[in-house]
């Protein structure tokens, strides 16, 4: 989700918030930040909580920030603090996420490091590159499919990080 946020993002900066070209790359920096403390987190968290602690506490954060920014686009409030402040804390749950899930698929068959490796990683393209079509299939120029599949994509990670847990 987090290639299919940054793809989306230039977007909304320019066409919806009028943005000139050169602020969207201050706003990236920014999300990638968001990036980077996510992984910090997950750094600092493994050492305390488990696997599925640190993915579910990492969900929690995406949740939020997608839910905040249905919100603002619902509420008529998007703005950059707004889309910027909210796509961030999303960003960080994704980024603390990312470690914790490929730690979770690599340790599953230490045989299969490597493929389950690579199997992640395009899984985790593949879906942001649908959910990109998704978008320009289904509304183009709009914000709201944005929000909505980044909250339902969090929402439906939970689902099925519970429906894990209850078959481990």
């Amino acid at each position: 989700m987090t290639l299919f946020t940054l793809a989306a993002a230039p977007f909304i900066f320019e066409n919806h918030l009028h943005r000139p070209t050169q602020d969207v790359g201050l706003y990236y920096l920014i999300l990638m930040l968001g990036v980077a403390t996510g992984g910090m987190l997950a750094n600092r968290l493994s050492r305390f909580v488990t696997l599925r602690t640190g993915l579910r506490i990492a969900n929690a954060l995406a949740i939020s920030g997608a839910g905040c920014f249905m919100l603002a686009e619902l509420s008529g409030h998007l703005s950059v603090p707004t889309v910027v402040g909210s796509i961030t804390l999303f960003m960080v749950g994704t980024g603390m996420a990312s470690p914790f899930a490929l730690a979770g698929s690599v340790s599953a068959n230490p045989q299969a490091i490597g493929a389950a490796s690579g199997l992640y990683g395009f899984f985790q393209m593949g879906y942001g590159m649908l959910c990109t079509i998704a978008i320009e299939s289904w509304n183009p120029g709009s914000v709201l499919p944005v929000a909505i599949i980044l909250l339902s994509s969090t929402l439906a990670s939970l689902c099925v990080l519970t429906w894990s847990a209850r078959r481990a």
